[in-house]
């Protein structure tokens, strides 16, 4: 058993080795496929390693999952603490202080993400659900036009560009987008993040037809949150400690 074994490795202060095993076994433990798993062996790891990052990381990455938002953030930074700049981490920080409506420090995440890579178009998303929602429409859309004209075939920038468009009332543009982002996801091997695109796809699409006056932070909002939840838990042996 990993904590049995940690604890001897401790005990003869072989602490990386420590670190290694748990690191293979957080791994492992995402194959679970339960949040509430991943959690219980992060936290385990915590207490025997509390100065490893890995086990802080996986623990706000469950509780982000399970919508525990404050437990989540307290947990990446402290991941942060220890491993200042861990672009995961940051990330991650990023998505739930946006998930808790704290909007302004979600933006400064982002924008710290994005120094490692400006125009990746993850990146660029991350920073413009935020400056959405602060009704910064501007800056967010100069921000998409820069990643479409590095990563033109975008489906993720393809389709913010649509929601934008969308949200300031202009439908044929945004219906024309949306069916470039079907296009370009139905391309692609269907991947979760690609089938969550298409959803939002439809949901937006429905949306529209209903009505065009919704503002960003509606019902509409609130209801793709749900389905971005819920397609991360089909993403979640994608994590892995890098």
């Amino acid at each position: 058993m990993t904590r049995k074994k940690v604890a001897r490795l401790c005990a003869q202060n072989r602490m990386e080795e420590a670190r290694e095993e748990w690191t293979r076994f957080l791994d492992s433990a995402f194959n679970y496929h339960s949040w509430d798993i991943v959690r219980k062996y992060a936290e385990t790891c915590i207490s025997q390693l509390p100065d490893h990052f890995k086990g802080y990381l996986a623990a706000g990455i469950a509780c982000m999952n399970l919508q525990e938002y404050p437990t989540a953030l307290t947990h990446f930074s402290k991941t942060l603490d220890i491993c200042p700049g861990h672009i995961t981490a940051l990330y991650h920080k990023s998505e739930v202080l946006y998930g808790m409506d704290r909007y302004e420090e979600a933006l400064q995440c982002a924008e710290m993400v994005r120094k490692y890579d400006p125009l990746h178009p993850e990146y660029i998303r991350l920073a413009v659900n935020n400056l959405v929602m602060l009704g910064r429409y501007q800056e967010s859309s100069d921000l998409i036009e820069a990643g479409l004209r590095v990563h033109p075939r975008s489906c993720a920038l393809v389709l913010d560009k649509a929601m934008q468009m969308n949200i300031l009332g202009e439908v044929k543009e945004a219906f024309e987008h949306f069916a470039r982002a079907e296009q370009l996801a139905r391309e692609e091997t269907l991947s979760p993040a690609m089938i969550t695109n298409l959803i939002l796809i439809h949901l937006n699409r429905g949306d529209m037809r209903a009505s065009n006056n919704d503002k960003p932070g509606g019902d509409n909002e609130k209801e793709f949150g749900k389905v971005l939840i819920e397609l991360e838990k089909s993403k979640i042996t994608e994590y892995r400690f890098n």
